[in-house]
């Protein structure tokens, strides 16, 4: 007696086996364009990306930004990211002249970002005037790791560059610089310094424990026209040094 062959059984099994294949390869060829909405919804329409190429894995494009509120786009430069195939990096994003990468610990270095400091100091979040920053925020040698669901052990350099602002004239203030370092109980610390040469000069200490009031001291020298133009604000929040004219203290705390 004959017995006949199970196709439909085999068929559908088939379909099933192929059915994720399939998916997978659709995922893989999905554009970089496909992105660019996630990212928008995700920054809540104050990024956008442009002139995408590529595979969403491995794709490029132009990166703009603003802050909430404001019309104006600023243009950050050419995007691009890749999916790593190595041992200890899982992912790789670079903006501009900028690197950033995701390792297998969720670690995230960055070897350097730069960012409009209008963008940064001007977001609503900081409560600071929308307007009047100029020159650019640079984060570099920077580790961010973490805790579980917390931030863990993290540390890195942050420059603002080109530093001036409307609230002090527009003066140049040159290069002011933190390098920085967060525990999860032991809080942040930061170790400050720049200034603009012959004619600025800031070194200082952050530290804000976990748990407890914020301290900053500080010791800021000015000469020539800064001194002129600096003065009258630096005496209404830091003291003048009696014995050494064009110094001033800063020792400020708060919980």
């Amino acid at each position: 007696m004959r017995h006949p062959h199970p196709r439909p059984r085999s068929r559908l099994l088939a379909v099933w086996l192929l059915l994720p294949a399939a998916a997978l390869a659709l995922l893989l060829q999905m554009p970089a364009q496909a992105l660019a909405g996630l990212l928008a919804a995700a920054c809540q329409q104050q990024c956008r990306l442009a002139e995408t190429a590529g595979p969403w894995w491995a794709g490029r494009g132009q990166l703009f930004v603003r802050s909430p509120g404001e019309a104006q786009w600023h243009a950050l430069g050419s995007l691009s990211w890749q999916a790593l195939a190595g041992d200890d990096e899982l992912f790789a994003i670079d903006l501009a002249d900028g690197r950033a990468v995701l390792d297998r610990h969720l670690e995230i270095r960055i070897e350097r970002l730069r960012l409009p400091a209008s963008l940064v100091l001007g977001h609503p979040d900081w409560q600071l005037p929308a307007t009047g920053w100029q020159g650019s925020i640079e984060l570099s040698q920077t580790s961010i790791s973490r805790d579980g669901r917390r931030p863990g052990e993290s540390h890195g350099h942050l420059t603002w560059r080109g530093a001036a602002s409307g609230l002090l004239e527009n003066h140049p203030l040159g290069d002011l610089h933190a390098a920085w370092q967060w525990h999860p109980t032991r809080g942040l610390s930061a170790e400050l310094d720049g200034g603009r040469a012959g004619e600025i000069a800031l070194s200082g200490h952050l530290h804000a424990p976990a748990d407890g009031a914020a301290a900053l001291t500080a010791e800021v020298t000015l000469d020539g026209e800064s001194r002129r133009v600096l003065d009258r604000y630096l005496r209404a929040f830091a003291a003048p040094q009696a014995d050494q004219p064009g110094r001033y203290a800063l020792a400020w705390s708060v919980r």
